[in-house]
């Protein structure tokens, strides 16, 4: 299997049928989910612990920065499910009889798990959502999907998820 970073990035830069319109609509949801994706609010005990993060660029994405604060269970809990949902997605469009490419989940998920281990939240949360949606043989899939970086945090969390 050749390295899907490699697939992803190769669709992003060279799909004629991605237009103007869907990529402003991908960096729109980008947007949105760096946006759902902050976690607390304005509080002034929160506001000395904020973090500078920075989602490098993709494709025609640029590198996009913002601050983020410790997250609480609650919201750590709802941005795994949410981080799960999107891998259930990339695996329906990933491989030759995908109807479109994979890249917004992708592009969605690497945000998500930047700004979710931005906020500290437990791996084991991001393990044990995978393991909720995900059959043992997509998870195997899925993490052979992606780029080293990400994969060391999601095999972390099916880790810490079983222990």
């Amino acid at each position: 299997m050749s390295p899907p970073g490699g697939l992803i990035e190769s669709r992003a830069g060279n799909d004629s049928n991605v237009s103007s319109l869907t990529r402003a609509g991908l960096l729109g949801a980008l947007v949105f989910a760096a946006a759902a994706l902050t976690g607390c609010g304005g509080s002034s005990s929160h506001a000395e612990q904020k973090k500078d993060v920075t989602v490098p660029a993709y494709g025609v994405f640029p590198a996009t920065t913002e601050s983020v604060s410790p997250a609480s269970e609650r919201a750590c809990k709802q941005n795994a499910e949410g981080f799960a949902d999107n891998a259930v997605q990339f695996l329906a469009h990933s491989g030759p009889e995908a109807a479109y490419p994979a890249d917004l989940y992708y592009v969605i998920m690497r945000g998500a798990i930047t700004n979710f281990q931005a906020q500290r939240c437990e791996t084991a949360l991001l393990g044990n959502a995978l393991v909720r949606r995900l059959t043992a043989k997509q998870r195997r899939v899925f993490v052979a999907a992606l780029p080293r970086a990400m994969a060391r945090v999601v095999r972390q969390g099916l880790s810490d998820a079983r222990s």
